[in-house]
């Protein structure tokens, strides 16, 4: 599949995504998208365990800015599951992407140290959330800039 090409690159289908996102109930309390959100993700990224989707991870587009999103089930946390995602979804996304943003809750410190531990870098800090942006390139790293400069502005989340 030519990753560039294409406008989707989905390792699971709608049915799948249905079924993963139907069970999550610890996790909505860190991971807010709906499923319709997911719907429209330009990239999906799976980790199974046998046959069952123990993650996912994956980007949607808004206001042309590229949100990343991570979901991995309670029973998967701490097991490597957020690591592989983060590799495979970064293996994809540097094709396509020169950067990419993510929310997350400052309450969710397992999942702050990993996108530290990928290089994530804060780049806003609300009430209960931090802000923080990936840069794959120079080009992304110049885009980073801009994106925190205006995001008083222009927000995306």
């Amino acid at each position: 599949m030519n990753i560039m090409k294409n406008k989707r690159y989905w390792e699971l289908n709608d049915k799948e995504l249905g079924e993963f996102f139907k069970p999550l109930k610890k996790e909505k309390d860190t991971f807010r998208l709906s499923l319709e959100e997911l719907s429209h993700s330009e990239i999906i990224v799976v980790v199974r365990v046998g046959k069952e989707i123990s993650g996912i991870a994956g980007i949607r587009k808004r206001k042309m800015v590229p949100v990343m999103f991570i979901a991995v089930k309670s029973k998967y946390h701490r097991k490597g599951v957020g690591k592989k995602l983060m590799n495979k979804l970064q293996e994809v996304a540097r094709l396509r992407y020169s950067f990419m943003v993510l929310s997350v809750m400052k309450k969710n410190e397992p999942a702050i140290k990993l996108f530290r531990e990928f290089e994530f870098e804060i780049f806003k800090k609300k009430s209960e959330v931090y802000y923080m942006i990936y840069s794959f390139n120079q080009k992304g790293k110049f885009f980073s800039k801009i994106l925190i400069k205006l995001s008083p502005i222009f927000w995306i989340f």
